[in-house]
């Protein structure tokens, strides 16, 4: 069972981060701004060959060093 770790989004509104209970290592993250949406990260992924991403948030804010 994860806990989720609970914050304010930009939006203001709650966004929670879910962790792994076991390694603390971030899994994804659900938001009230964007209910139909769960960011999930890639490290997750076993296989990223199937992953097609759907959207780009904060790209242009990629570092670039």
């Amino acid at each position: 069972m994860l806990t989720p770790y609970i914050d304010k989004g930009d939006s203001g509104q709650d966004l929670r981060r879910c962790f792994c209970n076991r390694c603390g290592s971030p899994l994804y993250s659900e938001a009230d701004a964007m209910l139909d949406l769960a960011i999930i990260k890639a490290v997750t992924l076993d296989d990223t060959r199937s992953f097609k991403p759907a959207i780009n948030i904060f790209f242009d804010l990629k570092w670039h060093g």
